[in-house]
């Protein structure tokens, strides 16, 4: 997109299709640039054209799969799954969803704070997009990788590479050692409901490591033809 190749960056994103429920909000995080930026208006409408024409042709080819998995999923597997709509209605039930749907609006409105289509701002949206994910297991969680990458880039660029290496060491480390450890108590419990603590520990770590380059911030992130080619 910000070399100008909207039609390349449309086809790509058709990659979001194959598990569309991790990236509802990394959706919503590209949609959002557009409100500003050509680039981006151009982006959104080539993606919206490839995504719906896939879906329609999916469906013709295979109309019995949705259903199917309206039956399957929604009742017998999203209690069990790694998000925190899940995790707090077992704490708390009822209300203890309501919870969880505040938190995730709260990330969703910290995520706005930064600079539309900085590297920041899509580091931020693909972590909170894990972290409020509405079907998630412990797998998913090597997404996390992407946001971290994108994060220590800024960090990187911007001349904090302390910062840059302690979020590298710390999120590597918390994927390697403490997601499998999350893991194996699941497969103990046959429920993995509470790994949702990785993917809001990175999305609390990352948003605080990039704090100071958000809008209206006296630090500002560098240009991102800076950072990447940093």
């Amino acid at each position: 997109m910000r070399a100008g190749h909207a039609r390349r960056a449309a086809f790509a994103a058709l990659a979001l299709l194959a598990k569309p429920q991790l990236f509802v909000w990394t959706a919503l995080g590209l949609g959002i640039p557009a409100l500003f930026d050509g680039r981006y208006r151009r982006f959104v409408a080539f993606a919206v054209v490839l995504g719906g024409a896939l879906v329609v042709t999916a469906w013709l080819a295979f109309p019995d799969w949705f259903p199917a998995w309206i039956s399957d999923i929604p009742p017998r597997r999203t209690g069990r799954s790694a998000v925190l709509l899940s995790a707090f209605g077992q704490l708390f039930g009822t209300p203890g969803r309501l919870v969880a749907i505040t938190i995730i609006a709260g990330g969703l409105a910290f995520a706005s704070r930064f600079v539309p289509g900085s590297d920041a701002w899509l580091a931020i949206w693909l972590a909170v997009s894990s972290a409020g994910a509405i079907y998630s297991w412990s797998y998913d969680q090597v997404l996390l990788f992407v946001p971290l990458v994108i994060g220590c880039g800024v960090l990187a660029a911007a001349g904090r590479e302390k910062t840059a290496i302690r979020l590298a060491l710390g999120g590597a480390l918390t994927l390697l050692i403490v997601s499998p450890v999350f893991y194996a108590i699941g497969v103990i419990r046959h429920d993995e409901t509470f790994s949702i603590a990785v993917p809001v520990a990175f999305f609390v770590a990352i948003a605080w490591s990039l704090w100071p380059y958000r809008r209206g911030a006296l630090i500002r992130e560098r240009p991102a033809q800076q950072v990447l080619t940093a």
